[in-house]
């Protein structure tokens, strides 16, 4: 696996490489995240107590930092999933922007799924920002279905739902 549970010793380096992600989303015009308002330090703070953050290191530099949960925003439930009852999903997935394109994505999303697997879940639920091009490519590589939108107060465009079964007895959902 390539992920591993965040320590305490972690924090600060996650803290960074969100500052770094941000500015480099706002720098390419994606106005997804600001560091300070989403996501900040206590987010990640609360993530890392909850046990739900992961990092990824290369030697000792942190490539990626991602919440892995089952808790999902009120907004989801307007949603016209189609998989699960279990659902599982992550948050902040932050990537080293020198790392991107280099199929670093998809193996963390292995891995948040074999954690997600072995918390009982049996779907994968998410959501990317509509302007985030980048992560709906790697989601749709990755074989999750666009299920709906989804708006959130602090953003004008909405956000692009996507879920994936991740065990072969995950139900399809009543329409």
């Amino acid at each position: 696996m390539m992920i591993r549970k965040a320590l305490a010793a972690d924090f600060a380096a996650a803290c960074e490489l969100y500052k770094v992600v941000c500015d480099d989303m706002q720098a390419r015009g994606i106005d997804q995240w600001r560091w300070g308002e989403y996501p900040n330090e206590d987010f990640l703070q609360k993530s890392l107590d909850a046990g739900t953050l992961y990092v990824a290191h290369e030697g000792d530099k942190l490539l990626c930092a991602v919440t892995i949960d089952t808790n999902f925003d009120p907004e989801y439930a307007d949603v016209n999933w189609l998989f699960g009852v279990k659902p599982g999903s992550f948050h902040r997935l932050g990537i080293q922007p020198a790392a991107q394109g280099k199929g670093l994505g998809k193996a963390i999303l292995a891995d948040v799924e074999e954690i997600l697997l072995a918390k009982g879940c049996d779907c994968l639920r998410i959501d990317t920002y509509s302007l985030n091009q980048n992560a709906q490519k790697l989601y749709a590589r990755y074989g999750m279905r666009r299920v709906g939108e989804v708006k959130f107060f602090h953003r004008e465009l909405p956000f692009i739902c996507y879920e994936k079964p991740i065990t072969d007895a995950c139900p399809l959902l009543p329409l």
